[in-house]
């Protein structure tokens, strides 16, 4: 889970950089009209955002996972827990 977070957070990365750098240099597709220009631009920014996203919440549940197996022996050597 790990290496697809990481992974995912790379792909989110590089395609937000992309965009970033198509619009700051003025790539243009031809045959769009501007509109649809702008609409692809954001689009590609918002999948750059859900990627990213998607990559670190990921880790984060990876990292809980981690945590709770570690701590699962500590839990029941204490008395009066239900474990």
């Amino acid at each position: 889970m790990r290496l697809i977070g990481n992974l995912l957070l790379t792909l989110g990365l590089a395609v937000g950089a992309a965009g970033a750098i198509g619009l700051l240099f003025g790539f243009h597709v031809t045959g769009l009209t501007w509109l649809v220009a702008i609409g692809l631009s954001k689009l590609v920014l918002v999948s750059s955002g859900g990627f990213m996203s998607v990559g670190a919440a990921l880790l984060r549940l990876e990292k809980r996972n981690r945590e709770r197996t570690a701590l699962a022996p500590l839990s029941r050597d204490r008395p009066g827990t239900d474990a």
